[in-house]
């Protein structure tokens, strides 16, 4: 996954530069930051809530076809053909 992280320190550093140079920097850094971590959170979420659903639809399949599987095949192709 790419880290945003650091482009928002390399940010932060140069915004401090502007602002003790310039008298101000830029105040909407803060919030951007705010916003993603907001966003990589919710991000989280999906992806844990998408491998649950993962989760259920392979056992939903899995568990049926296991089943079908141990059934003895043989047994019933046999009494088919004597019947």
């Amino acid at each position: 996954m790419f880290q945003i992280k650091p482009l928002f320190d390399k940010a932060e550093s140069k915004n401090k530069l502007l602002r003790s140079v310039a008298g101000g920097g830029v105040d909407s850094i803060n919030t951007l930051l705010a916003r993603w971590d907001k966003f990589e959170l919710m991000m989280e979420s999906h992806q844990l809530m998408v491998k649950e659903q993962v989760r259920v639809l392979y056992t939903n399949i899995y568990v049926p076809t296991t089943v079908v599987r141990n059934i003895d095949l043989p047994f019933f192709g046999k009494s088919m053909c004597h019947a």
